[in-house]
């Protein structure tokens, strides 16, 4: 019984049991004031909880509590910069509804899926815009009949979410993983589409481990290993290939990002005649600076143009 008075928490102050649940003070006096008044507003929440704030930053002006106030400050100054960088990135196609603030997910070594990386790489590839995804262009119904029926889809422009000198520069980088790079085999497997080929690749050996109070590995469980090519060719063709096993037996291969390269090396020949048959339409070069103007260009010859009428 005195051990329950000691640490119930009505013995404790606010910042003391954020501390222990590991959750901010201020969210668990609004989850106890809404559960209190589930139809309280805004304004009187603001207003009821001006004691309490200051209460919960009170430590912030005690001088004994520097190292641990400037700890804090950043936590919350990282926090703030990944809230700003998964706005970003979900524009350029990131999956998910949030980012975990790590090193992992600052270098780029966070979740992903095939999809999303086709996404990215399109909006490289065409020069920093992002075009909708089309599964289907037009629907007929009742054809052949008086009530015959056609429905065309009428995509949104495109948006430009990167500067075209930042996809440039990227997209030369992507020609160097191929030129001389982690994806070189291509040069060997399609020496004559590979200088229009482009693209990054990755490997991921997917662990669980659980380490000791001196650093030792105390487990290490195999989760799934991965290899992917994220892939762009010419002005038209994008894409990703990936290698995935999931579960313990991914313990049994070893496979890097060469073998997503090597399959796609194998497919390459597939395209040249597509690109050969129809060249690209691409959008034009707006040059340093913002771009609003989307031209689409093509190799099709145009149709003649009718004879003007004598007189």
């Amino acid at each position: 019984e005195g051990l329950l008075e000691r640490h119930s928490p009505a013995a404790l102050s606010l910042p003391d049991r954020g501390f222990v649940a590991r959750v901010h003070p201020l969210e668990l006096w609004l989850a106890a004031a809404l559960y209190r008044s589930p139809e309280t507003t805004l304004g009187t929440l603001l207003a009821d909880s001006a004691e309490t704030r200051q209460q919960v930053y009170g430590w912030l002006f005690k001088t004994r509590n520097r190292h641990a106030q400037d700890r804090r400050i950043a936590s919350l100054l990282e926090q703030a910069a990944f809230l700003e960088i998964h706005e970003f990135w979900q524009r350029l196609g990131y999956p998910f509804g949030s980012l975990v603030p790590s090193l992992a997910t600052a270098i780029g070594s966070s979740a992903d899926h095939p999809g999303a990386l086709t996404e990215l790489i399109g909006i490289i590839a065409n020069r920093g815009y992002r075009y909708p995804t089309a599964y289907l262009s037009e629907l007929d119904f009742g054809v052949g009949t008086p009530y015959e029926t056609r429905l065309r889809y009428r995509p949104p422009p495109p948006e430009r979410v990167i500067a075209p000198e930042v996809a440039q520069v990227t997209r030369e980088a992507l020609a160097g993983v191929v030129a001389e790079g982690t994806a070189r085999r291509l040069g060997r497997l399609a020496p004559k589409l590979a200088p229009l080929v482009g693209g990054k690749t990755g490997t991921g050996d997917h662990r669980f481990e659980r380490y000791g109070a001196s650093g030792q590995v105390l487990e290490s469980r195999v989760v799934n290993r991965s290899a992917v090519f994220t892939f762009a060719i010419g002005d038209r063709f994008f894409g990703t290939v990936t290698a995935f096993v999931p579960g313990p037996e991914a313990a049994d291969y070893r496979f890097t990002s060469a073998l997503p390269v090597q399959v796609l090396g194998h497919l390459l020949p597939v395209f040249e005649p597509l690109l050969e048959a129809a060249p690209p339409a691409t959008v034009a070069d707006c040059g340093v600076g913002p771009c609003t103007d989307v031209t689409l260009m093509s190799r099709v010859p145009a149709a003649e143009p009718a004879p003007r009428p004598a007189g």
